[in-house]
């Protein structure tokens, strides 16, 4: 599916709309196709939200099942649609911001992998916060870049201090981080 250019994997809307008058991207413009090379990174969701589905849809839903790469892209995609949006943008209360969100998620979802508004709403507010101290750790070690250094030295340095920052864990979402990286939000440094 990732290499299929009429999925939304590959269109410029999965990934969001970073200016321009649309805030949903024309889909028709080529992306830079996505490698997803591991299912998982994500934790176990529980589904606690009732929802108008048939009896065998609502046992698969109730069911865990964790989120995979594509899964939390196509949720990065949402929100940055959502929250890029010149008309209502995250000008809205709290649920109905993520009611948006998790509609635009489940537009492109297969029918089997819907999420509900409260697991959309509260894997993003598990892991969006571990993106947040990366980006803090890469934006550390950018501004201390070391004459000569690479690129790819400085994402070992931030990945190191991420994990001497985080009880020696590594950071599991830099495909994550790479698509949100140079929004606005995430371009500022926050303390951790």
């Amino acid at each position: 599916m990732a290499g299929d250019p009429s999925s939304p994997v590959g269109s410029a809307a999965f990934f969001g709309s970073t200016g321009g008058s649309s805030s949903r991207g024309d889909e028709s413009s080529p992306a830079s196709p996505i490698s997803i090379p591991q299912p998982l990174y994500g934790g176990p969701v529980i589904n606690e939200e009732q929802s108008e589905s048939s009896p065998e849809e609502a046992k698969q839903n109730s069911a865990r099942r964790y989120w995979s790469e594509e899964e939390n892209l196509r949720l990065v995609s949402a929100w940055l649609n959502i929250s890029n949006d010149p008309i209502g943008g995250n000008d809205k209360k709290y649920d109905h911001y993520w009611k948006e969100v998790t509609k635009e998620y489940n537009k492109y979802s297969p029918r089997d992998r819907r999420r509900s508004i409260l697991q959309c709403k509260n894997h993003w507010n598990r892991y969006a916060p571990l993106v947040t101290k990366f980006n803090s750790c890469w934006n550390r070690m950018k501004s201390a870049h070391g004459s000569g250094e690479s690129d790819d030295q400085e994402m070992e340095r931030a990945h190191a201090l991420y994990k001497s920052e985080n009880y020696q864990k590594q950071f599991l979402f830099e495909y994550w981080w790479r698509v949100i990286k140079d929004e606005p939000k995430w371009g500022r440094v926050y303390p951790v």
